[in-house]
């Protein structure tokens, strides 16, 4: 959803704060979060599936505006799937989970 708004790095981070917020209005429909990294590679082509959230973001702020988002927007008592997809590393996958549980989100 990022990527299609330019991605986070085209996006200020009071854009961002507004997009993400945009999707609570669906919130009750989400079943499933599907989420991953991003990172450039060597020629500066920026590749899909494969980093964290920290070279996704590339931006304290607004990786944390993220990561506070979404642990408000999953916290809510309602079970949903995480679908990550992390094709770089086993340590890529950890980071975003660990920042995802640092942030306050409860994985069950």
């Amino acid at each position: 959803m990022i990527t299609s708004y330019g991605g986070p790095n085209r996006l200020t981070s009071s854009e961002l704060y507004t997009l993400l917020n945009r999707v609570n209005k669906i919130k009750q429909l989400v079943k499933s979060i599907h989420l991953w990294g991003k990172r450039k590679s060597a020629s500066g082509r920026i590749t899909a599936h494969v980093g964290n959230l920290d070279t996704y973001f590339e931006d304290d702020r607004k990786k944390q505006i993220f990561l506070d988002w979404f642990a408000s927007f999953v916290n809510d008592g309602k079970i949903r799937y995480f679908v990550p997809e992390v094709n770089s590393s086993d340590e890529d996958l950890w980071s975003i989970i660990k920042d995802l549980e640092n942030s306050g989100v409860k994985f069950g």
